[in-house]
């Protein structure tokens, strides 16, 4: 089977003095319906050329949650949109698929040169 990567949100624990990488459970279900093994990726990575070697992926899906720091939104997951846009550079540079949804679908946007605005009453907005 292939093995698809998949980025996390990060939430925050103030109780627990955390910072959390966390994915729905239902990737895992879908990922694996599809015949693919799911990875689920960290956030945090020194090196992260060596950690998506090491884990000889097949593609990434860039998942939703959590704005992007970049573009005048009150982002939480700084280290998350590092990690996306390098982990970008290396499905580019290595030829692996990359599929986003919803915040994953603006991170390729704005990775290649699109522009994003904020629309008033988005789904799941507040």
């Amino acid at each position: 089977m292939k093995r698809i990567g998949l980025t996390q949100r990060v939430e925050i624990k103030e109780a627990y003095g955390e910072r959390r990488d966390c994915l729905d459970q239902n990737w895992v279900n879908l990922v694996f319906s599809c015949g693919f093994i799911p990875i689920p990726l960290g956030n945090v990575v020194d090196d992260i050329s060596l950690y998506l070697d090491e884990l000889s992926l097949d593609g990434i899906i860039l998942t939703g949650g959590n704005d992007l720091a970049s573009y005048g939104n009150d982002s939480i997951a700084e280290e998350r949109d590092a990690f996306e846009f390098e982990a970008l550079n290396y499905c580019h540079k290595n030829d692996l698929p990359v599929l986003g949804i919803c915040r994953g679908m603006q991170v390729l946007n704005v990775w290649n040169g699109g522009e994003l605005t904020r629309i008033d009453g988005h789904a799941g907005s507040n």
